[in-house]
This record gives C-alpha cells, sequence and structure tokens, in this order.
C-alpha cells in the first residue's frame, strides 16, 4: 500500500479558499446589517413598492431628483445585500423536521436566476 502525502500547496489553496470563504461570508452579513439599520421595515417596503411601481410605469424619468437619488442608494443598498441573503439561503437549504429526516428546499427557479433576475437593469 502507498501512501501519497497531502501536497503542501493543495494545503495551503483549501486553506486560502476557506479563510477567502469566510471574509466572504463576514462581508455578507455586515452588509445585511448595514441593510437593516439603514432601512426599518416600513420603509424598506414602501422602497420596493416604489421602485416596481416606478418600473412597471416607465416613469423614471417623470421622478423628481430627490426620489431618483433615493431609488438609486435603495438599489444600491439592494445589490450589497443580496449576496448575504445567498449566504442565508445556503446555510438554510436543509431544514430537520420534526422527525428528524432532511428536506431539502427547491423551488422551481434556482436561487442563483432569482439573484440574476434582481440585479438586471430595465432598458
Amino acid at each position: 500500500m502507498y501512501y501519497t502525502a497531502f501536497p503542501q500547496d493543495s494545503y495551503e489553496k483549501l486553506h486560502m479558499s476557506t479563510q477567502n470563504h469566510q471574509s466572504k461570508q463576514k462581508a455578507a452579513f455586515q452588509n445585511l446589517r448595514n441593510f437593516c439599520s439603514s432601512y426599518n421595515l416600513m420603509e424598506a417596503d414602501e422602497m420596493l413598492c416604489r421602485a416596481f411601481t416606478v418600473m412597471l410605469s416607465g416613469g423614471y424619468s417623470e421622478q423628481s431628483m430627490h426620489s431618483k437619488k433615493r431609488l438609486l442608494d435603495y438599489f444600491e443598498a439592494l445589490e450589497e445585500v443580496l449576496p448575504a441573503l445567498y449566504e442565508l439561503q445556503e446555510k438554510l437549504k436543509y431544514v430537520q423536521n420534526q422527525g428528524g429526516m432532511e428536506d431539502t428546499y427547491q423551488d422551481q427557479v434556482s436561487t442563483k436566476d432569482l439573484f440574476a433576475s434582481f440585479k438586471r437593469h430595465p432598458e
């Protein structure tokens, strides 16, 4: 039986990859905390409704400069918080039910496709 040691450079790459993932996860959750401290539930709901109304009506050019700036700030905040939501979804992917068996949450649309649709800009 031959035994080959795990190459040192492979170990270092694996270690760096793990550290990189942890730092990305930490940054994503910090962005989520920032979003939650910037927008309360009512304000976030109002901004989301306003954003959808403006997108559906196509009336962005009719908005005041103040409204445009608020919408742009909100979209930028959403763009920063989406990776955190994806990280949370990955952590909650497997849910323990009362019988002790694991259920997998699956939907018709993949999570990555859903988040990508949020980031698309209307033309």
